[in-house]
């Protein structure tokens, strides 16, 4: 790991941490693979270890930092979201964009989502202190709630976050709110309106990465295309180098759908049909 911390001052962070907020006191199990025990859970130092170099690459930051908010997640907020009801939930949904390549690591068939465009899914999110939990399925099924429903209660709760636009000179402008939904400014019914007078009535969107927002006259294409593909290279959370096109009737992508890594297994055609309608739908009603 950078900064010299080695496997063994991250397992005493983690001790330490556990001894602090969980109120118990972790024991040593098993020596190879190396196992806690904490009350009556098993924890795999491996995989914990492993997630915490992932995070810290990403992340700046005092590590000691970084290994305190992944361990509240896992073993605080996580546990709390599992058991939220609607009323806990629904004022902390936000919508987020992702490239659906995440369901090479994911089973997608678990996760609560709606595709998009230039092979993107729409996913939820409960915002919390220290992560962003997505969403899964059979949580949203245990509420009864059908996913239009929870979409539009995360496009209204984004809405309510505040997001200047910001003119960096020729025509660029950017959404920089430092707040990990940047990206997914994309989704705003009022976005267009906002922009339309500056760009006129087509213009392309950039997110190449979860924290970067770029709007800018679609003859800027060629210009931009350099610095578009270096932030999905160089960016933390990577989401797509592809272009958006934002026109009168929504959102549209500008490469041809890989149907099969879009939709979910358990979506059937008429389904996906039906929430990319949606989606389409709820676009145009707001221009």
């Amino acid at each position: 790991m950078k900064n010299g911390i080695t496997q063994k001052d991250v397992l005493n962070m983690i001790l330490d941490w556990m001894r602090e907020n969980l109120a118990a006191e972790p024991e040593v199990v098993q020596e190879e693979p190396l196992t806690l025990l904490v009350g009556d859970q098993h924890i795999n130092f491996a995989a914990v270890f492993e997630a915490i170099c992932r995070i810290c690459a990403v992340e700046s930051g005092d590590p000691k930092a970084n290994i305190d908010k992944l361990l509240k997640t896992w073993f605080l907020e996580g546990p709390a979201v599992a058991n939220f009801s609607w009323e806990d939930a629904e004022s902390r949904i936000m919508p987020g964009v992702r490239h659906a390549s995440i369901f090479q690591q994911c089973n997608r068939e678990n996760i609560a989502h709606i595709p998009f465009v230039n092979d993107t899914v729409i996913v939820f999110l409960i915002d919390m202190p220290n992560s962003m939990i997505t969403l899964a399925m059979k949580q949203l099924t245990g509420w009864g709630k059908e996913i239009e429903e929870v979409c539009q209660r995360a496009i209204s709760n984004l809405e309510n976050k505040p997001a200047p636009i910001q003119d960096v000179g020729g025509k660029v402008f950017i959404i920089n709110c430092d707040d990990s939904y940047d990206s997914s400014r994309i989704l705003m019914p009022d976005l267009y309106k906002r922009l339309v007078p500056e760009l006129g009535t087509e213009f392309t969107i950039a997110i190449p990465a979860r924290d970067c927002f770029l709007a800018y006259p679609t003859d800027f294409n060629q210009k931009m295309q350099d610095y578009v593909l270096r932030v999905h290279k160089e960016y933390p959370y990577p989401i797509s180098p592809d272009l958006f096109l934002a026109t009168r009737d929504g959102i549209c992508g500008t490469i041809q759908e890989s149907e099969p890594n879009v939709i979910a297994d358990n979506y059937s055609a008429y389904e996906t049909a039906r929430l990319r309608e949606f989606w389409r739908h709820r676009n145009r009603g707001t221009r």
